[in-house]
This record gives structure tokens, sequence and C-alpha cells, in this order.
């Protein structure tokens, strides 16, 4: 046999959920439309920075003497540009879900 006030505390958690659902969708669907919107800019910045950077790598490997070309920075700061638009798609995937 349920009281009154358990009665209450079901529904003021229910009241409660869906006052934070709906905080998260104001906050959640404006965040997840900017970053939709900015998208082809971040694409096209992050992709063209790793490729700009394999390019310059693979230039100074054929140029440069083997001890005095920096390939292997170069080349992870191409894999860390790439892993960082791994994670903007990752966010903006699951802000969009």
């Amino acid at each position: 046999m349920e009281t009154i006030g358990s009665a209450s505390g079901g529904y003021a958690g229910r009241a409660l959920s869906r006052i934070l659902w709906t905080a998260w969708m104001v906050v959640r669907v404006p965040i997840a439309a900017l970053l939709a919107i900015c998208e082809p800019v971040v694409r096209v910045v992050l992709a063209g920075l790793a490729l700009l950077f394999v390019l310059t790598a693979g230039f100074f490997a054929l140029v440069l003497p083997a001890h005095a070309a920096p390939l292997l920075g170069m080349l992870g700061v191409a894999v860390g540009l790439l892993l960082l638009l791994a994670l903007y798609y990752g966010i903006l995937r699951a802000l969009s879900a």
C-alpha cells in the first residue's frame, strides 16, 4: 500500500526527469546545429592541414638528409589532426542522436 508521500515522490521524480530532459534538449540542439553548420569548414581545414603536413614531410624526406628531416613529427601532427577531425565527428554524432 502506497502512501501519499511516496506517490508524490514518483510524480516529482518524473517531473524532475522531464525538466532535465528538456534542459538537455535546449542545450543540445543549438550546439549540434552550430557544429553541423561549421562542419564543412572544419573538415576542409583539418583534412587540408593533415594532407599538407603529409606532403611536406614527404618533400622534406626527399630533399633533406635523413637525419635533418622532422619526418615522424610532421606525420604525427597529421595523424593528430585526423584524430581531432574524428573527435569532432564523434561529438557531432553524439549531440545529433
